[in-house]
């Protein structure tokens, strides 16, 4: 193999992996400059560490406030406030406190909840007049905060009276927006987000409901399982789901088969065949920034016990007959056999980089003229220019 037909394959690999072909899946945050954080300490505050739609969280005596982009600050302290929704209304209540298992007083629960305006003014909303709902300390958080392309989200929640529970209620979950409208009654065991204005309710039964809060129409897609973050590596993620374009890794419950469906559409793209799915994911420069990247148009795909590579319309790139695939973070895939040995595929011209499988590959993408591969404790130079 010639360095130039090399070469020529590292270009055209964006057949594959095309710019405009990935999602960033960091989060971006606005952070105060050391010159707000300066000003609001000595304003006696203690400055939080991000924005939340334009507003920082600051603190004193165990209290908290606001403070804007400017550093002009609200002057009331709260015991217990929201963030700021994108409606420039936060939410505030009051604490309800008890003991815990070890003997210590703790905040259980934050009840009459009311909307305060950023001038820090109570205004109207529907949860005011909701005295049964309330923000739950037995949570794994107080409350939710989600954000779509037009609103944003909270969770909220209530005590639904059950004798058969040793404390004679079940805490339930339901949503409201920015504004303190009431979107999903809170009667189910979770409700999370999938992304923008698409969520998973969870009833007492683990029965999974897929709902578009802009219509209020639900989906007929029947999934036992989503692709989470915390499945994906280095991804720095809180959110519950991975999602990119509408779209989501998702199990049927019919076929337990895995593929891609797009919610918008209700449709799956990539069919539920799969025994697993997998996204390809690693670090770009994307402008003056190094981000972390999930490619939208190449999924590593486990079918009969082989692994492949499809992309997004299920076209197969690396046929299904190996046992092991994985990224290399550079410009191709390394791809292991029965006997646990390596190759590199090009997914350019669709075929392996080198004839033989070896035990060990050493490639520097910097220096792609020379491979140092291992085979039965031997050890070889492959030179792609001769």
């Amino acid at each position: 193999m010639r360095l130039i037909t090399f070469l020529i394959a590292l270009l055209s690999l964006s057949s594959v992996f095309t710019q405009d072909k990935y999602v960033t899946i960091d989060l971006q945050y606005h952070k105060p400059t050391d010159e707000l954080k300066e000003k609001i300490i000595n304003s006696k505050y203690e400055p939080g560490s991000i924005f939340i739609n334009n507003y920082l969280t600051i603190k004193k005596d165990n209290q908290s406030t606001f403070a804007d982009s400017s550093g002009n600050i609200l002057e009331h302290l709260y015991d217990f406030k929201t963030e700021m929704s994108t409606s420039n209304i936060f939410f505030t209540g009051d604490i309800v406190t008890g003991i815990n298992d070890y003997g210590k007083k703790e905040n259980d629960k934050y009840i009459n909840l009311h909307a305060v305006d950023a001038s820090g003014n109570k205004i109207d909303s529907e949860i005011n007049s909701k005295s049964e709902y309330y923000f739950s300390s037995n949570m794994s958080k107080v409350y939710k905060h989600y954000f779509s392309k037009d609103q944003d989200y909270f969770t909220i929640h209530y005590n639904k009276p059950d004798p058969s529970k040793g404390w004679g209620y079940d805490l339930q979950e339901g949503l409201m927006n920015g504004k303190g409208e009431i979107i999903i009654e809170p009667k189910y065991k979770s409700v999370k987000q999938i992304e923008n204005d698409f969520f998973i309710l969870t009833d007492g039964d683990k029965t999974k409901t897929v709902i578009n809060i802009e219509n209020m129409s639900t989906l007929s897609a029947n999934f036992s399982n989503i692709f989470s973050f915390s499945d994906v590596p280095n991804a720095q993620r809180l959110d519950p789901y991975l999602s990119f374009n509408e779209k989501i890794i998702a199990e049927d419950a019919n076929s337990n088969a895995w593929g891609i469906y797009n919610l918008k559409t209700k449709s799956w793209e990539v069919p539920a065949i799969y025994q697993q799915l997998i996204p390809v994911n690693t670090f770009r420069q994307v402008g003056d920034k190094m981000r972390h990247i999930l490619f939208t148009d190449a999924f590593i795909a486990v079918k009969d016990n082989q692994w492949g590579l499809i992309d997004n319309i299920n076209n197969t790139i690396i046929p299904f007959e190996y046992e092991k695939i994985e990224y290399n973070y550079k410009k191709f895939f390394k791809v292991f056999n029965k006997e646990s040995k390596k190759n590199y595929f090009d997914t350019a011209s669709k075929t392996l980089l080198f004839s033989t499988f070896y035990d060990e590959i050493h490639y520097n993408a910097d220096k792609p003229s020379l491979a140092v591969l291992t085979l039965n404790q031997n050890v070889g130079l492959f030179d792609f220019d001769n």
